[in-house]
């Protein structure tokens, strides 16, 4: 049984900035390098090269993280990490499907059982994931990018990686530490607005 959310979460915490970045860099890779040309490739076409972009994004970024281990099988690229998963970069829709290639290797990863084809002495009783992107068709730039833990006719479960925050620039004041009256010069007075009863007709 794959491992559960909760920890796989927690396992991969350190990592998900990494996937979330090299999700979107990808895409928008493509999106800025065939602008002119994008409209003539097929959907499969256009979906692999984005598929190529990110596991580049991915392999340069992790490539000498000593828990990651980068394995190339028939044209696919696995990413082994933690000694606990394997991951694999492919397109979502927005239910959380992922397109397979009509072969056994696809559906074996896609069940997330214990497989022969995936037998490793250094992984035993890994979890298949994919580090998927699903299309923002309101600002194609920001997709959104998801974890996915499948299972034969579906998923065990799937989260999405959220944006980072956006930090404030400074605050009123700015924003230094007040440390003896004479900070107080540093504050923004904010005048006391007057009652209706002190107000003169």
């Amino acid at each position: 049984m794959p491992r559960d959310e909760e920890y796989s979460r927690k396992k991969l915490e350190r990592f998900l900035p990494v996937f979330r970045n090299a999700a979107v860099n990808g895409l928008r890779e493509v999106l800025d390098g065939y602008q002119a040309t994008g409209h003539v490739h097929r959907k499969n076409t256009s979906r692999s090269i984005a598929r190529d972009h990110i596991v580049d994004n991915l392999r340069g970024d992790l490539m000498l993280d000593p828990e990651v281990s980068i394995k190339d099988r028939n044209q696919t690229t696995y990413f082994e990490i933690a000694g606990e998963f394997r991951l694999l970069a492919k397109m979502a829709n927005a239910n959380g499907m992922v397109a397979l290639n009509p072969n056994q290797t696809s559906f074996a990863y896609q069940a997330n059982g214990q497989s022969d084809m995936f037998a490793s002495e250094e992984l035993p009783g890994t979890t298949n994931l994919y580090l998927s992107y699903v299309p923002n068709p309101m600002e194609p730039r920001e997709p959104f990018v998801y974890v996915i833990c499948p299972k034969k006719n579906g998923y065990h479960w799937r989260f999405e990686i959220e944006p980072p925050a956006v930090e404030l620039a400074g605050e009123i004041g700015g924003g230094l530490p007040l440390t003896g009256d004479d900070d107080a010069a540093d504050l923004v007075r904010i005048p006391q607005e007057k009652k209706p009863d002190d107000i003169s007709e």
